[in-house]
């Protein structure tokens, strides 16, 4: 630059070959960026929508691409104008000496040492930024589930609604096969369950408990609430805190009452004051159902959420005719994919025509929904 202006050059000489520099690697940078982010979306991007339903669809955002080109023209026409104008001020006798102005001087060297401050700054903030990503999924992965989840296996299983209508699939095929399963060698447990942790959740209303006006429905408690069969919490090994489980003689029998188990959560939250056993809630206006048991928690919502008030029905008692019923399988070990073909063996024994679905060991389970957390 020295020489150029020795020779008599303007400073717009001074100036365009490295702006033009400047242009170029910016230019070449800009779409290399596009091809590597069409890229991404095209393979990295479909292969996460397979675990992350939230990614369905995604595609270039032409205004971000908008966004990106202005500020890459900003930072192009920074990054060489300001050492274009610094060239075009240079001394061409003292450059050419060795001298200050050949850009040695203590002016470069405290512009060097600030751009290596600032870079050192975005550095570390980028790393903690890292770093508290990572140790909010450590704590994600941390969170106790509330059940085995190595050693659990949950699957659906589709009927005849013609073969079994009304309350019959509970009789005549949902408890012939869990019995059938429970058979099977290796496994501990199995029960039916109308929305598996982790997988289902949202069905949940307003409930009243004796004693308090329904006049505002707005101020009555939300419960989730969940029908399953009594050795469902065989299956989670949940703990009982206070009163009983359910069992067998809780069933659609009219002198049967009906009665329900509640978690933890729904007991800290309604019953802070007193005993939770014994208290009923309105089913309609004349009808009530009565707690009987509170069981711990179980993270039916995910790991993001904290475990939610829930309540357990015995399927006999609440549940409609359905074609199709979600079972939960606890095994002896580490690998309940292995009981799998015995399983289905078992429900072909019960009903050659039912068909199974949706067979998934809870570890994996869990492992997708983590991969879903970031986006509640």
């Amino acid at each position: 630059m020295a020489v150029r202006v020795a020779l008599g050059a303007s400073r717009w000489d001074v100036l365009r070959p490295m702006m033009l520099e400047s242009a170029l690697l910016t230019a070449v940078s800009v779409g290399l960026g596009i091809a590597l982010a069409a890229g991404g979306v095209k393979t990295i991007g479909a292969l996460a929508a397979a675990r992350m339903p939230q990614l369905e669809g995604l595609r270039l955002d032409w205004r971000v691409l908008a966004f990106a080109l202005v500020l890459s023209g900003m930072v192009a026409l920074l990054c060489g104008a300001v050492p274009a104008l610094r060239s075009a001020r240079v001394d061409p006798q003292d450059a050419l000496r060795g001298g200050r102005g050949g850009g040695s001087g203590r002016e470069h060297h405290r512009a060097l040492r600030t751009l290596v401050v600032l870079e050192i700054a975005l550095s570390l903030v980028l790393l903690i930024g890292a770093g508290l990503v990572l140790k909010g999924f450590a704590s994600l992965m941390g969170k106790d589930p509330g059940f085995d989840v190595e050693r659990t296996l949950s699957l659906r299983i589709t009927t005849s609604a013609l073969r079994y209508p009304d309350q019959t699939a509970m009789r005549g095929f949902v408890h012939p096969v869990i019995t059938a399963i429970e058979g099977i060698p290796r496994v501990e447990a199995a029960a039916a369950i109308s929305s598996v942790p982790y997988v289902q959740w949202g069905n949940n209303s307003n409930i009243r408990y004796e004693g308090q006006p329904g006049n505002d429905p707005t101020r009555l408690p939300i419960v989730e609430q969940r029908r399953v069969t009594p050795g469902f919490f065989a299956v989670t090994e949940q703990r009982l805190i206070s009163g009983r489980l359910l069992n067998d003689g809780d069933d659609e029998r009219q002198e049967s009452p009906q009665v329900v188990v509640v978690n933890e959560a729904l007991a800290t939250r309604d019953f802070a004051d007193r005993d939770p056993i014994g208290q009923r809630f309105h089913i309609n206006d004349t009808t009530f159902a009565t707690i009987v048991g509170v069981v711990s928690n179980i993270r039916n919502m995910g790991p993001v959420t904290d475990p939610r008030p829930e309540m357990y029905w015995n399927y006999l008692q609440s549940a409609p005719g359905a074609s199709t019923v979600s079972l939960m399988i606890r095994v002896d070990d580490s690998d309940p994919a292995a009981v799998v073909p015995a399983i289905r063996d078992a429900v072909r024994e019960v009903d050659p025509t039912a068909a199974v679905a949706s067979v998934a060991p809870m570890e994996d389970v869990v492992a997708r929904s983590l991969g879903r957390a970031p986006f509640y």
